[in-house]
């Protein structure tokens, strides 16, 4: 399974999630976990969520999480965490994208 999304329109310091593509998420997957990591400030937690799994396609603003928000002048290396979840809530499948907030223009 891969993952992979663009900053590109997300304003700083909202909770809107950006949208992802998904590719070879495994045929049983019912859910999809998402946990998104700060890499520069390692000890703040933006949470994430868990929705159902529609399709390969996910809408900007279907995560519920806290957004990122550098410091002025500042951009920080974020990471998503992805994993699909069968009906009972196993793991299927891992995966990470990375992306620098704010995007460059």
């Amino acid at each position: 399974m891969s993952a992979s999304f663009s900053w590109r329109g997300i304003a700083p310091c909202v909770h809107v999630s950006p949208p992802f593509v998904l590719k070879d998420v495994p045929s049983k997957t019912a859910r999809l976990r998402f946990v998104m990591h700060d890499k520069d400030a390692p000890h703040f937690h933006h949470g994430g969520s868990t929705i159902m799994y529609t399709g390969p396609q996910i809408a900007e603003g279907a995560i519920s999480y806290i957004g990122p928000c550098p410091p002025p002048g500042q951009k920080h290396h974020y990471v998503w965490t992805v994993e699909a979840l069968d009906a009972g809530g196993h793991v299927l499948a891992k995966t990470t994208a990375g992306g620098v907030f704010p995007a460059d223009k």
